[in-house]
C-alpha cells in the first residue's frame, strides 16, 4: 500500500485508500509518513473521538523517544468541547512547532475547522492551520463530512496549498462509495473483505508451515429474519419506504396526544413503549427454545455463543425503553444491558462509551450493548460476536450498513477459543438485498461492467454467506436470486411515485423495438395524449427502428468505456442508443396514462393480503365496469395485454402486494392519519 502510494504521488496529488475496517489504515499512514519523511502533517477527521487511536498508533511507529511530535487541541483530550479561548494559544503553539524545524503531526476536527472565518465560519480560530504549508493532509473516514456543504470549503482551502506548493492528499475510508468518482485505478489502493478472507484461506497453500497472520480475522455470516411473518398485526409497522418500520415498532409515549395520536393510557408512563406487548413478543420469539427454532437466542448453546452482542435501535428513547424491557425479560435478565445511546441509562452514566462497554464486559459474563449509532465506526470490541440490526429500513445507506456490520469482525476470543465467525442478524430482510449490490455497483462504477460488479458480489457471498430464514426454513442467496429479489424490492420508488417512475418499466422499453412495437406505440399515440410531470406534448410519432437485443446488450457493455477507447463502430452504436433513449421517453410518456391508474385498480382487488397478483390475475380480478371507469377511453383489456410486455412484472407484482399491505396497515390508524396514509400511498 505504501509502495503504491509513493509511486502515485510522483504523478498525482491525491490518493485514496479504499480499505476495510481492521486493515490498519492508521498505522499504515504513519509508515507512509516515516518512509517519505513528511515534516508537517495534518490529520482531519469528522469523528474527533478517534484521536486516542491515532495517538496510540503514532507511538507504535515513531516510538516515545522520537523527535516527531503528535499535537492536538486540548479540548480533544478532554471532553471534545470546543473552547475558543484556547485558540490563540493553540495557533502560537502550532507556529512555534513549525518554526522549530521539528517534524510533527497535527490532529484536527472537521467540525472545528469549518467554524473558522477562513472558510465561511463565524469564529477567528485555526488561523495557523489554514496558513500552514502542509506536506501531507490526511482525511480520515473521508466519506464523512468532507463532502458536505460546510466540509467542502475546508477541503478546498487546505488542498490548494500556499505560494505554489500543494500538499499531498491522502483519503482514508473503508466505505468511500460517495467519493470514488474522483479517482482512477492509478490512485486507489483497495483492500476488501474478500481479499482478506481469500488470503486467509490460501495462506497454508502458498506458505506451508508459516504462521497465518490472517487466521484471527473472523468470517462474517449474515442471517435475515422477516418479522412481518412472526408478529401479529405486523402490518401496522408497514411504511411506504420500508418493509418493517422499526421507528414505529420502538416508538415511545411522549404524553403529547398530537404526537402519540392517543391520550396517555392509564398506568402508562412517558417513555414507555407504545407497542410494548409486541416488543416483548419479539424478545420471546428470539429466545423461544423450540427444537426447530433458528433464532439467535433460542437455546443455551447459541446464548453461550452470543454472550456479548451489539444491538442497533432507532433512537435514544427506544434504547432506554428496550434496556428496561431486557432487564425484566426472563432470559435477557441474565444479560447486562449497556446503553450507550445518548446519555445512557440513569443508573449507568458514562463519559467514554468504549470504556464503559469494555468495563461491563469484564465485569459480566453476558452483555448486550444498545446503540443508535455510537461505536458503529472506528470502534473495536473483540468480544462482540453478533450485531442485531433493529433500526433503519431497506433504504439504509450502504456505507453506514457496512461500517456497522464489520464491528463484529474484530479478532478476539469466545469462551477461551479464537473467534472464527461474526454474525449479522438483520430483521429488515430487504435491506441486505439492496445494500450488497449497491456496494459493488458503487465500487465498480465507471470502471468495469455490471457483469464485473456481479462477479464481485458473487465472491463476497462465497466468503460471507447470506441466509434468509423463514420460520424453520433457511435459503442461501446466490447472485441470480439476490438480483431477482432486488428487482422486486425496487417497488419503493414505484409506490412513492404512484407508478409514475421508470422503475415500473423494463430497462429496454423504447430502446429495443421492431416494427410490431412501433405500430403498437403509434396506435396508443392515436388514443392517448402523452403525459409528463412538468410538460404535455400534443403528438408523438415513432418512426425509426430501434436496437435489436444483440445491439442493446453490446451498447450496455461499452457505455462506460472512455470515448478515446471506442472504435468507430462502437461510437455509431452509442449514437443510435442515444437516439433510442429519447424514444424511450416518448414511449413512457404515453404509457404513463395507464400506469398511474394501476395503483387504484390494485387497491380495489378482492384478494388475500399475502397473495401476489400476476398480470393475468390482475386483468381477471378487475371487473369491466371498474376498468372502464378508471382506465383511459379505448384502452381495452386486450390492448393492455399487448402493452404488458413493456412493464417489469416483478416490480408491478411486488408493488401491488405492498400497496394492499400498506392500505391494510392504514386501517389500524386514527381517522386523520389513515386519510393521510391512503393519500400518500396513491401519491395524491
Amino acid at each position: 500500500c505504501v509502495s503504491q502510494t509513493r509511486k502515485a504521488f510522483k504523478t498525482h496529488d491525491a490518493m485514496l485508500w479504499n480499505c476495510k475496517m481492521r486493515f490498519g489504515k492508521t498505522v499504515t499512514a504513519y509508515e507512509l509518513i516515516r518512509q517519505c519523511d513528511y515534516q508537517k502533517v495534518l490529520i482531519v477527521t469528522h469523528r474527533p473521538s478517534v484521536v486516542h487511536g491515532w495517538k496510540e498508533e503514532f507511538y507504535k511507529i515513531f516510538g516515545v523517544q522520537s523527535d516527531r511530535v503528535f499535537i492536538t487541541k486540548s479540548y480533544i483530550d478532554e471532553k471534545l468541547e470546543f473552547d475558543d479561548l484556547i485558540d490563540a494559544g493553540n495557533d502560537k503553539k502550532l507556529r512555534l512547532q513549525a518554526a522549530s524545524g521539528q517534524p510533527f503531526v497535527y490532529f484536527a476536527s472537521m467540525q472545528d475547522l469549518r467554524g473558522s472565518v477562513r472558510v465561511g465560519g463565524a469564529y477567528h480560530k485555526n488561523n495557523a492551520v489554514f496558513e500552514m504549508d502542509w506536506d501531507l493532509i490526511i482525511y480520515d473516514e473521508a466519506h464523512e463530512g468532507t463532502q458536505s456543504e460546510k466540509g467542502k470549503p475546508v477541503q478546498n482551502f487546505l488542498n490548494q496549498g500556499h505560494d505554489g506548493k500543494k500538499p499531498k492528499i491522502l483519503h482514508l475510508s473503508g466505505t468511500p462509495y460517495n467519493i470514488m468518482d474522483g479517482f482512477d485505478e492509478r490512485n486507489i489502493y483497495s483492500w476488501d473483505y474478500v481479499m482478506e478472507q481469500r488470503r486467509k484461506r490460501e495462506w497454508d497453500q502458498y506458505h506451508p508451515g508459516d504462521h497465518n497472520p490472517y487466521a484471527n480475522l473472523p468470517e462474517l455470516k449474515i442471517r435475515t429474519f422477516d418479522l412481518s411473518k412472526a408478529l401479529d398485526l405486523s402490518c401496522q409497522y408497514e411504511t411506504i419506504d420500508a418493509a418493517f418500520n422499526f421507528t414505529e415498532f420502538f416508538r415511545v409515549w411522549t404524553g403529547n396526544p398530537k404526537l402519540d395520536f392517543y391520550p396517555l393510557p392509564r398506568g402508562v408512563k412517558v417513555g414507555d413503549l407504545v407497542h410494548e406487548n409486541d416488543v416483548r413478543r419479539f424478545l420471546d420469539i428470539i429466545t423461544d427454545n423450540k427444537p426447530d427454532s433458528l433464532y439467535p437466542f433460542a437455546n443455551e448453546q447459541r446464548r453461550d455463543l452470543f454472550r456479548h452482542t451489539f444491538w442497533i435501535v432507532p433512537g435514544v428513547k427506544a434504547a432506554l425503553a428496550l434496556s428496561k424491557l431486557l432487564r425484566e425479560h426472563p432470559i435477557f435478565s441474565n444479560y447486562e444491558p449497556v446503553n450507550i445511546a445518548g446519555d445512557g441509562d440513569e443508573e449507568m452514566p458514562f463519559d467514554d462509551a468504549v470504556k464503559l462497554v469494555r468495563t461491563k464486559i469484564r465485569e459480566n459474563p453476558r452483555t448486550i450493548t444498545i446503540s443508535c449509532g455510537r461505536l458503529t465506526v472506528g470502534a473495536t470490541v473483540p468480544e462482540w460476536t453478533a450485531v442485531m440490526m433493529l433500526s433503519g429500513s431497506s433504504v439504509t445507506s450502504a456505507a453506514g450498513y457496512m461500517q456497522t456490520i464489520f464491528r463484529v469482525q474484530s479478532a478476539g476470543t469466545v469462551n477461551g477459543k479464537q473467534k472464527d465467525r461474526g454474525y449479522v442478524f438483520d430483521f429488515a430482510p430487504d435491506r441486505i438485498l439492496k445494500v450488497l449490490p449497491e456496494v459493488f455497483q458503487l465500487q465498480k462504477r465507471g470502471r468495469q461492467s455490471d457483469g464485473d460488479a456481479q462477479t464481485a458480489l458473487g465472491e463476497f457471498l462465497n466468503f460471507c454467506p447470506v441466509l434468509a430464514i423463514d420460520g424453520t426454513n433457511m435459503t442461501e442467496y446466490d447472485v441470480p436470486r439476490m438480483m431477482r429479489q432486488l428487482k422486486k424490492i425496487t417497488v419503493d420508488r414505484a409506490i412513492q411515485s404512484g407508478f409514475d417512475d421508470e422503475s415500473v418499466y423494463k430497462a429496454d422499453t423504447g430502446i429495443v423495438m421492431d416494427q410490431y412495437d412501433i405500430d403498437l406505440i403509434n396506435q396508443l399515440g392515436d388514443i392517448l395524449t402523452p403525459q409528463k410531470k412538468a410538460k404535455r406534448q400534443e403528438t408523438v410519432t415513432i418512426n425509426h427502428q430501434g436496437l435489436d437485443q444483440e445491439e442493446y446488450e453490446k451498447s450496455e457493455k461499452i457505455r462506460r468505456k472512455p470515448r478515446r477507447e471506442l472504435t468507430p463502430e462502437e461510437k455509431e452504436l452509442l449514437e443510435k442508443r442515444k437516439k433510442q433513449e429519447q424514444n424511450k421517453k416518448k414511449v413512457i410518456a404515453l404509457l404513463r396514462n395507464i400506469s398511474i391508474r394501476l395503483p387504484l385498480l390494485i387497491y380495489g382487488a378482492d384478494v388475500d393480503l399475502t397473495e401476489e397478483i400476476g398480470m393475468e390475475d390482475f386483468i381477471r380480478l378487475v371487473d369491466n365496469e371498474s376498468w372502464r371507469e378508471f382506465m383511459p377511453k379505448d384502452v381495452t383489456k386486450d390492448l393492455f395485454k399487448r402493452l404488458w410486455k413493456y412493464y417489469d412484472e416483478d416490480v408491478v407484482i411486488g408493488a401491488g402486494l405492498r400497496i394492499r399491505r400498506l392500505a391494510r396497515a392504514a386501517d389500524e390508524l386514527p381517522p386523520t392519519r389513515r386519510i393521510q396514509r391512503i393519500a400518500a400511498i396513491f401519491n395524491d
